[in-house]
């Protein structure tokens, strides 16, 4: 037996605190797929064994009831599938976020959060499961926001009512290429994504790699006066989250301007030197020539370009 010490970057899944460290020294990552796991001497094992070591069957029990320290109510629970266990003095103990098979519709897996130390564990199956919250709205709309945790989203449906689908990647900023990439075609589906990561750096560096996996004019980023959704509901800023949501920027490649954003540039009077042509016709649709241009003066042989040079 062995206590938690304190959570570490995965060096298999590229996770920064899905990693577990316990004081006889061996560590084992929580994160969604990841089968990592290290001996007490620093060794790690293969994923097969690991698999052996970490693997746990289908947990998703307790009621349906609202998570009152994160201000978030019981209907939005009930409508992702989150259900809550309690203790023996009526407090609430863990969390169980529902992960849905894709093809089935069922629960596949589950990630469970322990409430006194903060802990995440995976149990039953990932594979072929959508993203966190998916199952609860159909495939198509006006808006989809993507999250970078469970309980984001929860804030997210509160903040906007349950109007707006709302999902979250599996497993943090580490794995939101690869989430975002399974779910694609649904995500596509809808006219705008709305992609609200923590705005930590790591949270922004996941952001900007998923904003590039979308059609083009359809990802908008929104960054958030505080480190994520779930903060925002806390705090009861509700209104400034709608804010920065609505007023979220549609984003493109670094260097391509928008033509919204071309009118004042377009309409700018510029004081340019012209020097005209010895012909008034060429002048009349050409202005004459500007210093630092380059004029190319082209025709068949014996037509006379070199007399008009």
């Amino acid at each position: 037996m062995s206590d938690f010490v304190r959570h570490e970057a995965c060096p298999s899944c590229g996770s920064n605190n899905n990693l577990a460290r316990y004081t006889d020294g061996h560590a084992t990552c929580f994160g969604m797929g990841c089968n990592y796991y290290e001996h007490a001497n620093g060794e790690p094992i293969q994923a097969s064994q690991a698999a052996l070591s970490t693997s746990r069957g289908l947990e998703m029990s307790g009621v349906f009831a609202a998570l009152t320290d994160r201000r978030v109510s019981q209907g939005i629970c009930e409508k992702f599938g989150v259900t809550v266990e309690y203790g023996t003095e009526g407090q609430i103990t863990k969390h169980h976020y529902p992960y849905h098979d894709k093809t089935t519709g069922k629960i596949a897996g589950s990630k469970v959060r322990v409430v006194d130390n903060k802990q995440f564990y995976a149990t039953g199956t990932y594979e072929n499961t959508g993203l966190f919250g998916q199952q609860a709205f159909k495939e198509g709309g006006k808006y989809v926001t993507v999250v970078e945790g469970e309980a984001d989203a929860l804030a997210v449906a509160e903040m906007f009512d349950g109007k707006w689908p709302v999902v979250s990647i599996k497993a943090g900023a580490a794995s939101a290429v690869k989430d975002i990439k399974n779910s694609l075609e649904w995500l596509e589906s809808f006219e705008n994504v709305v992609i609200c990561f923590d705005t930590d750096e790591a949270g922004q560096k996941a952001a900007k790699a998923a904003l590039q996996l979308f059609s083009p004019n359809k990802a908008k980023n929104c960054c958030l006066p505080l480190k994520d959704a779930g903060e925002m509901l806390k705090a009861n800023r509700i209104r400034e989250f709608t804010s920065e949501w609505w007023n979220a920027k549609t984003y493109r490649p670094d260097g391509i301007v928008g033509g919204q954003d071309t009118w004042e540039l377009l309409n700018a009077t510029k004081d340019v030197k012209s020097t005209p042509y010895p012909w008034a016709g060429l002048n009349s649709v050409t202005y004459g020539f500007r210093p630092k241009e380059l004029v190319t003066i082209t025709s068949g042989s014996g037509m006379g370009k070199s007399q008009i040079i």
